[in-house]
């Protein structure tokens, strides 16, 4: 069954994205894009599911170990991401979703905002 997202929150330009997200998401994307390759971090399989759907994305296990995140705020589309089983994610899982995120989305680490920051 898919994770709905929130319906605010997001800004969609046509030069750069501006994602609003919790505190706590924002530590979760924050890890992903600046932790180097040579260094190990650990994630929450089930913290970065509810990381994306607070970026705006329908979260919704397709078979095992795939996930579909599809954009429903700023219609960027979907991708598919292979999730291990274990449900910490350790090492090159953050270079390895960092790069998908980069490619289809072209996220950074300056896509994203916090909500409580742009509210103030």
């Amino acid at each position: 069954k898919p994770i709905e997202a929130p319906a605010a929150g997001q800004e969609s330009s046509s030069e750069e994205l501006s994602i609003a997200l919790s505190s706590q998401s924002m530590r979760i994307f924050k890890d992903i894009f600046t932790t180097p390759l040579h260094e190990t971090g650990k994630l929450r399989r089930d913290d970065l599911v509810r990381a994306m759907v607070d970026a705006g994305f329908e979260a919704t296990n397709v078979l095992g170990t795939q996930w579909r995140f599809k954009d429903v705020t700023n219609d960027q589309g979907s991708i598919l991401i292979h999730l291990p089983h274990e449900h910490i994610m350790e090492g090159t899982m953050f270079a390895y979703l960092r790069k998908r995120l980069k490619k289809r989305f072209k996220w950074d680490e300056n896509t994203f905002v916090d909500k409580k920051q742009r509210a103030g």
